[in-house]
C-alpha cells in the first residue's frame, strides 16, 4: 500500500493515512493547505477482506476502531474484536489461526 506522495499544489512528500469517513480512500495533508487534505487516492485492495468471516461491513467496523491493517489486528485484544458486530467466538478463532498461519510464512 502506497504510504507516501508528493503534495500537487509544493511537490512536498507528504505521509498518506486512511480516510476517516471512507474506506479504502487515504488521504494526504500538507502544511500548503492547513484547510484541509490536499490529496486523496484510492487505497488499493483492503488488506482486512482477506481475514476469515470478514466482509465490507465488517471491515468498515474494523476501520472505525482504528484497525486498518492485518498488524493492527494481530496485536488488539480478543475482547476488542469480540466487540466488533458480527465478530463472534468464532469468526475470532479462525482470525487468529489465519493470522498464525501468516506468522509461519
Amino acid at each position: 500500500m502506497q504510504t507516501t506522495s508528493n503534495c500537487p499544489r509544493c511537490g512536498a512528500v507528504i505521509q498518506l493515512q486512511p480516510h476517516p469517513a471512507r474506506p479504502g480512500r487515504l488521504v494526504g495533508y500538507c502544511g500548503c493547505n492547513p484547510a484541509g487534505p490536499v490529496l486523496e487516492v484510492d487505497a488499493g485492495p483492503d488488506p482486512l477482506l482477506a481475514l476469515p468471516g470478514v466482509d465490507e461491513e465488517v471491515a468498515a467496523d474494523l476501520h472505525k476502531r482504528g484497525l486498518h491493517n492485518l498488524a493492527n489486528v494481530r496485536w488488539v485484544s480478543d475482547e476488542e474484536l469480540l466487540a466488533v458486530p458480527h465478530i463472534g467466538e468464532r469468526t475470532l478463532e479462525k482470525i487468529r489461526a489465519f493470522l498464525a498461519q501468516e506468522d509461519e510464512k
